[in-house]
């Protein structure tokens, strides 16, 4: 319901999808149920992202970068390959 997420989002500058499974065994023996958990949980928070206004992406935006090139250039230094 396309509204009702929209409604869910409004006035939010962010959205955390913290699912987790507590047995990875259980996801072995119920894999639709693990999908359901974890990657239907994951569309379904990127499909909300839609409705977040621009200062929010830009902010999304913003924070990815700053991520990413701490990730890079310490990834970097520390690499074995490097030496």
């Amino acid at each position: 319901d396309a509204a009702a997420v929209a409604r869910a989002v409004e006035g939010v500058d962010c959205i955390f999808h913290e699912a987790a499974l507590a047995s990875v065994p259980r996801s072995v023996e119920k894999p639709l149920d693990t999908n359901a958990a974890c990657v239907t949980g994951t569309v379904v928070c990127l499909g909300m992202t839609y409705y977040l206004s621009r200062e929010t992406w830009g902010r999304l935006v913003i924070w990815t970068a700053i991520g990413m090139s701490i990730y890079a250039f310490y990834g970097f230094r520390h690499s074995r390959l490097r030496r």
